[in-house]
């Protein structure tokens, strides 16, 4: 409200999530309601948007929505920080702008990028487990998650993830281990992908061809990590939207 993008449209990603914690990083069942929203202002699957986020921020804010359009079937979306756009006009008018309405449309999940707590714990274990997440897992098609070649991407910082890996977050997931890239590492000052991470990647031995699961503390550097990943070339990973703190029931 104090600058924006001239024609640029406010919107945050908690606006798609759920609002009781610790689910707080999953997004809302009703997605439909939400892709009627996004015609209303003009956003179709065909759409090219570009999110801006704050500067100083990660990539997390700005990540999370992208992440979240992509998810729902937005298939050109961008996201960098602000600092990006300086030479952009800005305004701080609070006049709404004319915006052209698409016809509405149902989403179209690009599932892939999307990892569920049932995919988590069936790779981890090879088994659905009664009370582990608040009733027995439905696993419809046990065969889509049975592949065992799979990485978990820890994106937390590097104190975050000695602190409490270990402590008991994973203790129901005994074959479940994490390498740890901090998702700092992935951005440039400018909110841009930086390639250099690639590095990074090749030195933990992690490839193109395997499920890679990208985990943070609820969600949101995961996500944004796995948007960066998607650019560079890395087609299998997901964000586990939940993040630790689903796992754990804490709140945070």
């Amino acid at each position: 409200a104090m600058a924006h993008v001239q024609g640029a449209h406010l919107m945050s990603w908690q606006e798609f999530a759920q609002k009781e914690r610790p689910f707080n990083g999953l997004l809302e069942k009703d997605l439909f309601f939400h892709t009627r929203r996004l015609a209303r202002k003009g956003i179709s699957p065909n759409s090219r948007v570009v999110v801006i986020g704050p500067e100083r921020d990660e990539g997390r804010v700005a990540g999370r929505l992208a992440w979240t359009l992509f998810y729902l079937g937005v298939s050109d979306v961008h996201f960098a920080s602000q600092g990006e756009f300086r030479k952009a006009r800005w305004t701080n008018s609070l006049a709404k702008d004319k915006v052209k309405k698409v016809p509405i449309w149902k989403p179209q999940l690009k599932e892939s990028v999307y990892v569920s707590k049932e995919e988590l714990f069936f790779r981890a274990t090879g088994k659905e487990k009664e009370g582990y997440f608040s009733g027995k897992l439905e696993i419809k098609d046990k065969r889509k998650f049975s592949a065992r070649d799979f990485v978990v991407l820890d994106v937390r910082t590097a104190p975050e993830f000695k602190a409490q890996t270990g402590m008991g977050r994973w203790a129901d997931l005994p074959k479940l281990s994490a390498a740890n890239v901090d998702a700092k590492r992935f951005f440039l000052a400018n909110g841009r992908v930086n390639r250099a991470v690639l590095k990074d990647l090749k030195r933990l031995g992690i490839r193109r061809d395997q499920r890679l699961i990208v985990v943070s503390e609820k969600g949101l550097r995961s996500a944004a990590v796995t948007m960066a990943l998607l650019e560079l070339g890395y087609e299998k990973a997901g964000n586990f939207a939940g993040g630790y703190l689903l796992l754990s029931g804490q709140e945070g």
